[in-house]
């Protein structure tokens, strides 16, 4: 579609001085357009003009390139996310394939989510490996930092200086490349260098312009530039001798936006996005060294009774793709720390921890996953998940003052739980009771104990110690899985004794009928259960007068979902009730009066 302010026919322009005819093509969304072109000195530019920039002079290769297609072929669909480029992209193999009777595989792009997360170099290098890989050509061995810098300087110029063409700064696009002292000094003959892409609109943003250069380089190239710019991208004579066997040839990506730019259109645009792609062959003695963590040192005094601190990581060159889930901490006493916020970019970045709820010490850990590279594309220590870990950081002592004890059983830990903080704790492989979450220093507290079990989540309020009493109701019982038809429910009835001093005396009735008498110990707890008993209420009462507190424990069959629920004092019974909410639309609800 072309908006009424959008010229309504195409025109072709000559660029003299590169002997190319150049297409304006309209864009989606409207008020977009895209004006291209790239170097090919073997099929329509001439030769470096100095011999010594290269170590051969060109040569015209012939098949240096897959098979073009027979006609251009639109971009389809929308233009604002993965799946748009998804369709939009295989829309474009299936035709090709139809074209030219190949069978090239569809795309499959990460999620919005990891695409979303990706740098513009690392979409185009993702787009250009799996264009070029399936068609059986070798891949690009990655982003590289100096064709990246020679990339981006030319976009800031053409947008800058309102300016286009490769040759518009003086220089041509292998004089540009060669001018960096890296890749002067290291290269092999390449007879491609550089693609152009400019999209132009009135109003404030352009969606995917990376993504859509390079659809429009691949697929929709032929009547403007006969292929020129997808000979770039595809272009198979890399010399596969440095680096990763299999893989040859660096790619930088350049972006600028901004405006207003005229450039080579016959007004001026309120908002351009300039894309400049460059590639370069690197010689036999390129440097490939991997990235490492130099270094993760304590950035705050130690020791520490602080909530958060922060670590300093550096590595040996600029990294990208750090983020949280790269870091682990090691505790030795510590519980409740984690991992917070990573920021910086770089060589350095800074990553800031919570310090937990106990005393000891702490360190911060890298575990490599592969997802953190340079700017060549290579993993921190090389391929392979592991050898570029870092265990070796600087730890922090906490000590902090402990003013909350919990009690599982007969064993106690202590805990420093800040003012306006929770604290999630867990404590593994333990089955025991009674529970105490008691505040060391006086201040008030509360608490709940959180489970999940199968496909099903339960929290419970923690039982107040100034409101126990000796006696509490439950309206129903149903232990009747696997003796009552149809019945899925396991019961059990838990009654804990406070008390540090003195045995309770229970008794627990379901519908009237004595169940059990129970003699607990101070601190101690019972747990029974009645198989086949369905029926209610239940009446659980210390007789000798020392206060109680009692639950009720439900597990369904076959998938272990469960619902802990505290019984209702006596002393507290009263002759109205409330509940927030009823719902037999998406759930099945009851009400149990007793």
């Amino acid at each position: 579609m072309i908006n009424k302010d959008i010229p309504p026919i195409f025109r072709k322009l000559r660029l003299i001085s590169l002997l190319i005819l150049l297409l304006l093509v309209a864009a989606q969304p409207a008020q977009q357009w895209l004006y291209n072109h790239s170097t090919e000195p073997n099929a329509i530019l001439p030769a470096p003009s100095s011999p010594a920039e290269y170590t051969s002079a060109p040569q015209i290769m012939r098949l240096a390139y897959p098979p073009d297609p027979s006609s251009d072929i639109d971009w389809t669909g929308g233009t604002s996310s993965v799946a748009d480029i998804q369709a939009a992209f295989n829309n474009a193999r299936t035709q090709e394939n139809s074209q030219l009777g190949k069978s090239i595989p569809m795309l499959t792009l990460p999620s919005q989510t990891a695409w979303n997360a990706m740098s513009d170099g690392e979409r185009a290098l993702w787009l250009i490996n799996r264009e070029r890989i399936d068609r059986g050509v070798m891949p690009l061995h990655g982003l590289e930092q100096n064709v990246t810098s020679v990339a981006q300087y030319y976009a800031d110029y053409l947008l800058t200086n309102n300016t286009w063409g490769h040759n518009a700064d003086g220089y041509s696009p292998w004089e540009r490349l060669n001018n960096n002292p890296a890749i002067g000094a290291c290269h092999d003959f390449l007879s491609v260098s550089e693609n152009l892409a400019v999209f132009v609109t009135s109003g404030t943003s352009i969606s995917i312009p990376i993504e859509r250069s390079i659809y429009m380089w691949m697929y929709d190239d032929g009547s403007c530039c006969g292929w020129g710019h997808r000979h770039a991208i595809l272009w198979y004579p890399y010399n596969d001798n440095s680096g990763t066997v299999g893989m040859e040839g660096f790619l930088g990506i350049g972006r600028a936006n901004g405006g207003p730019y005229q450039g080579p259109f016959s007004q001026s645009w309120p908002f351009a996005e300039m894309i400049v792609m460059n590639v370069f062959d690197p010689c036999p003695t390129w440097d490939y060294s991997v990235p490492q963590v130099a270094g993760i040192t304590r950035a705050n005094p130690n020791p520490t009774s602080a909530l958060n601190v922060q670590y300093t990581v550096t590595f040996t060159e600029p990294v990208s793709g750090v983020d949280r889930t790269d870091f682990v901490l090691t505790a030795n006493g510590v519980t409740g720390a984690s991992v917070l916020t990573v920021s910086g970019s770089g060589n350095t970045y800074f990553v800031t921890i919570h310090t937990g709820f106990s005393n000891g010490t702490l360190r911060l850990d890298l575990q490599d996953n592969d997802s953190i590279v340079d700017a060549s594309n290579t993993p921190l220590g090389g391929l392979g998940s592991g050898n570029g870990n870092f265990t070796a950081g600087e730890e922090y002592t906490v000590s902090k003052t402990l003013n909350t004890r919990i009690s599982i059983g007969t064993s106690s830990t202590d805990y420093h739980i800040p003012s306006q903080e929770v604290a999630f704790l867990t404590f593994p492989s333990t089955l025991a009771g009674p529970v105490k979450v008691i505040s060391a220093n006086g201040e008030p507290i509360f608490t709940t104990q959180v489970v999940t079990s199968g496909g099903s989540y339960n929290e419970l309020a923690g039982f107040p110690v100034n409101q126990f009493t000796t006696e509490y109701w439950f309206p129903y019982y149903d232990h009747g899985y696997p003796n009552v038809t149809g019945s899925k429910m396991r019961t059990w009835i838990l009654v804990g004794n406070p008390s540090t001093t003195q045995t309770a005396e229970v008794e627990i009735y379901i519908g009237g009928v004595l169940k059990g008498s129970y003699s607990i110990a101070p601190g101690a707890n019972v747990t029974p259960r009645w198989i086949g008993v369905v029926g209610g209420p239940v009446r659980v009462v210390s007789t000798n007068g020392v206060n109680i507190f009692a639950s009720a424990r439900v597990f369904t069959v076959p998938y272990n979902s469960f619902n802990e629920v505290m019984g209702y004092p006596a002393n507290q019974f009263t002759t109205e009730y409330w509940f927030p909410w009823y719902d037999t639309v998406y759930m099945d609800t009851y009400v149990l009066v007793g």
